[in-house]
């Protein structure tokens, strides 16, 4: 079993740069043994239908055992630990472990429970790793890996992995026990916290810095979390939409088209939409890839409610012009870039410092090279083909199920359904968020589809 499970690591050449984190056994016969976990991560193909090895994202296990990415749901990700065994003075019988992999669906109440194992829970994965280990040198070094199913990479995922020192230094009165091995000489027991799981992949570049995001909408408020029903103060019995009404803007003012469309300054039917998909596994923390797809499903919704259901106004979504939004704010809000790019101030490319232009950033572009971070591995470096930009208010406060609905009913007060910035809402083939601070930047580009409806 050890020699197949070894094969299938050394096979497994695209894995990230391991993590070091060291955990120590000591002896109850007061042997100098330790086990250390030389290096621990668990990694996955960023897109499952893509057979290139590098294109890979890897959770991020740090000293305190939180995970700093996140894994794809329902996508099979690779669990490797590199061991080190050191005994000097001891010759060991046996090295035994168990790695355990839990999720919420397996708990007794379907929440969220602590590693060290809740009453009535069932591991989802058990597998030991176990071999003779009676002639190996005073330090033996040498790897494991275990392909998580995707079926168990769900919301709530976490492990835990056990290791049992086997004693070697038996007298002829020793029995073994029950289970045919020779007493516990040492156990040692490595647990990690919950591993975020996304839903969706992430469009939004993994350099955007959303920690005001997740505080904001909990501060001096009462929300209590980012889903429609965590939002404080909201009667969402009066912005139901029934399924079926659509709104045509030729046949309303500019007034009685927004009361329909946005009732109470939020998108009609927002709720119904959001629950319908459940597009966080996190409601208090949803990820990147899920916000992302929020918006699309949001989008969508919008266009729906005018009567564009048909397959080729659908909006997608487009990792350049989420990288290009990004960019442009990181001209506009920051320095970082203006002295390897130097520029007319507040020009459309930048530098934007000390500006008046709203838009400064908009045709900012980087190299090549570096543009790398801020795309999927492999991804080509993006250009400016034609399209169109809009800045939006967005509260940071705002919870996530509400931010992007806030702006776009916004602007349609403001300017209509025919209004140059509203257009694109209803009418581009694809879009790039980029929120910072209390704004938003929407990229359009792609198809600009039919409006059927003639402007007064």
């Amino acid at each position: 079993m050890f020699k197949e499970r070894k094969s299938r690591a050394t096979a497994l050449k695209w894995l990230l740069p391991m993590l070091a984190l060291g955990f120590v056994t000591t002896s109850a016969k007061a042997f100098d043994v330790s086990i250390k976990a030389g290096s621990i991560h668990i990694a996955q193909q960023r897109d499952e239908q893509s057979s290139t090895p590098p294109d890979m994202q890897t959770a991020m296990i740090n000293a305190d055992g939180e995970v700093d990415y996140y894994l794809r749901a329902n996508r099979d990700a690779l669990f490797k630990v590199n061991f080190i065994v050191s005994e000097p003075g001891v010759e060991l019988a046996r090295l035994g472990a168990w790695l355990t992999v839990f999720n919420d669906s397996n708990a007794a109440t379907g929440q969220s429970f602590e590693l060290t194992g809740p009453s009535g829970a069932s591991p989802i994965l058990e597998l030991p790793i176990t071999w003779d280990h009676a002639n190996a040198p005073h330090r033996y070094e040498d790897s494991h890996s275990v392909i998580i199913p995707g079926s168990v990479v769900q919301s709530g995922l976490r492990w835990v992995l056990n290791w049992y020192v086997y004693d070697d230094q038996r007298s002829p009165n020793d029995e073994q026990g029950a289970n045919g091995l020779y007493p516990i000489l040492a156990t040692n027991l490595i647990e990690t916290k919950e591993i975020a799981v996304s839903l969706f992949d992430a469009y939004t570049p993994e350099p955007a810095d959303w920690s005001l995001f997740y505080t904001a909408p909990f501060e001096g408020t009462q929300n209590t979390s980012h889903d429609p029903d965590g939002v404080h103060g909201v009667d969402w019995s009066t912005e139901i939409w029934d399924g079926t009404t659509t709104y045509n803007p030729t046949q309303l003012s500019k007034a009685d088209f927004y009361n329909a469309m946005c009732p109470n300054g939020r998108i009609r039917g927002l709720r119904d939409v959001f629950y319908q998909h459940n597009p966080f596994s996190d409601t208090e923390k949803p990820t990147k890839g899920e916000v992302d797809e929020w918006h699309r499903l949001l989008i969508n919704h919008v266009r729906t409610l005018v009567g564009y259901s048909m397959p080729e106004y659908e909006i997608k979504k487009d990792n350049c012009l989420f990288a290009r939004a990004q960019w442009g704010d990181e001209r506009k809000f920051t320095t970082q870039w203006d002295a390897k790019y130097p520029g007319v101030i507040d020009s459309a490319a930048g530098p934007c410092t000390g500006g008046t232009n709203s838009y400064c950033g908009a045709s900012f572009m980087l190299s090549a090279e570096e543009q790398a971070p801020y795309l999927p591995a492999g991804h080509a470096a993006c250009g400016r083909p034609p399209g169109s930009e809009g800045i939006f208010g967005a509260g940071a406060n705002k919870p996530w199920s509400i931010k992007m609905s806030t702006s776009f009913c916004s602007n349609l007060s403001h300017e209509g359904f025919w209004g140059g910035h509203t257009g694109p809402w209803f009418h581009r083939e694809k879009f790039g968020f980029s929120f910072w601070s209390n704004s938003l930047r929407a990229k359009w580009s792609g198809n600009s589809y039919v409006n059927p409806y003639p402007a007064p």
